[in-house]
């Protein structure tokens, strides 16, 4: 690393290996306390003669991205200088890796995961009509713990929750599509769309019903009869395998029928790259205008587990994480009869508002006599990149205080060992509950 001038990049002076080194730890948050005072020190220089830091992260015909001193708040600390024309820092830099951290701090500092709360609507209640979709259609989001989620998707979620769909008890009958979808059902005859309108009145599961018009029907009728000041507005939910821009496509009996959306179809992504089926297909249907009548305004894919299990996952790990831990609540249940024993999706963040998480899974038991109870957090891990592992480090501290966290990893998912980390999970479960257990 070295000192250069603001205009034209000429050399001050080089810093010696200590003071490169006082840096990259002051920048880790690993200084000691002679570290910081070479680093304030640093700062002050730079900042007094107007000298910019050239970083050796990376190197492009000579050029190296620069750090300057910024003065803020009566504090100096470095900042990246990024822009067009300017060599970005690497991945792996000191520099980089702060700022990351720093945005992931921001992007926790507040819960944005929450039920959504009043009545179950999307739509608002106004006169206007929803924008018909741009041309190429289809939206995309970003599969991320803590990520923002458009309004649909907290309402299909604030539903599976409802209906106890995010949870699996190893001792309760076994599930099905008809289960799961009756389980929807009669969460929507206690919740209301609009004053006097309940959800199971305008709520349509079964798909073969669409081509026929019932649907259409249906809603019609309970158009006649809506509250002023609330839209009309009804809602499908469909199990399918195939989801694109411009609806789903959904198999019965070897009949397909597609479900076309005149707005835009939202979907869970990872990398670039939609998050693999099976979807729950869910979509708000309401009247754009006279003449084209009711459409599907906007719908959301939640990918879910399997043709039998409703539970919504992030991801294919997810998936495969979801199939192996039903495994180790068999073997917990097996060991532990006394407890209750049961696997937790949660879909909304926990903890305080300015410390909020959201963990991948967790496995909880409840003794069945003095009803005690107990936590084990699972996390899926999924990538190594330092973006991720940042979110994580201010997450998962926060994780650990509702039970002891157990991490699996997504790449240790394959075919020679489809379980991945299953029986890591169910080994430390066990070892703890000899200790700890009653």
């Amino acid at each position: 690393m070295r000192f250069v001038t603001k205009e034209r990049l000429v050399e001050q002076r080089w810093l010696s290996k200590d003071e490169a080194k006082s840096i990259r730890q002051f920048e880790a948050d690993e200084a000691d306390p002679s570290q910081e005072e070479t680093v304030t020190r640093l700062l002050k220089e730079a900042h007094d003669k107007g000298w910019w830091l050239e970083c050796d992260c990376n190197e492009e015909r000579r050029r190296y991205p620069l750090v300057s001193p910024v003065l803020r708040d009566k504090a100096l600390y470095w900042r990246m200088i990024t822009g067009p024309g300017r060599l970005a820092h690497s991945e792996k830099c000191c520099f980089h890796q702060r700022e990351v951290r720093r945005k992931h701090a921001a992007n926790w500092s507040k819960a944005r995961r929450k039920p959504p709360e009043g009545f179950f609507s999307v739509l608002k209640p106004t006169g206007g009509t929803e924008a018909k979709k741009s041309v190429g259609g289809g939206a995309s989001v970003k599969s991320t713990s803590g990520g923002q989620l458009p309004a649909i998707a907290k309402m299909l979620h604030s539903l599976l929750e409802k209906a106890g769909l995010n949870r699996w008890y190893y001792d309760r009958p076994e599930r099905n599509i008809s289960s799961e979808y009756a389980a929807l059902r009669q969460v929507g005859s206690c919740v209301k769309v609009a004053p006097g309108v309940l959800l199971r009145d305008v709520f349509f599961t079964y798909a073969p019903d669409w081509p026929k018009n019932i649907v259409f029907k249906r809603m019609r009728e309970k158009m006649k009869d809506w509250p002023d000041g609330h839209r009309p507005q009804g809602f499908v939910c469909y199990f399918c395998h195939e989801v694109d821009q411009s609806g789903a496509t959904v198999r019965v009996k070897g009949e397909e029928i597609h479900i076309p959306c005149a707005g835009t179809v939202k979907y869970p992504v990872i990398n670039g790259n939609q998050v693999s089926g099976p979807y729950l297909f869910f979509g708000v249907l309401a009247e754009t205008s006279k003449k084209s009548g009711l459409e599907i305004q906007r719908a959301y894919a939640q990918p879910i587990a399997d043709f039998n299990h409703f539970l919504a996952i992030d991801s294919e790990f997810e998936r495969k994480a979801f199939n192996t831990l039903q495994f180790t609540l068999k073997r917990l249940s097996t060991e532990y009869g006394e407890y209750t024993w049961w696997l937790e999706k949660p879909l909304f963040e926990m903890g305080p508002d300015d410390e909020p998480c959201l963990p991948d899974f967790l496995v909880k038991a409840r003794h069945r006599e003095n009803h005690q109870e107990m936590t084990f957090v699972v996390e899926v891990m999924g990538f190594d990149r330092p973006s991720y592992l940042a979110g994580k480090e201010i997450t998962h501290p926060r994780m650990e205080k509702f039970g002891p966290l157990i991490e699996m990893q997504g790449k240790n998912f394959t075919e020679e060992n489809p379980s991945g980390d299953g029986r890591k999970v169910t080994e430390y479960i066990l070892h703890y509950m000899s200790v700890n257990g009653s």
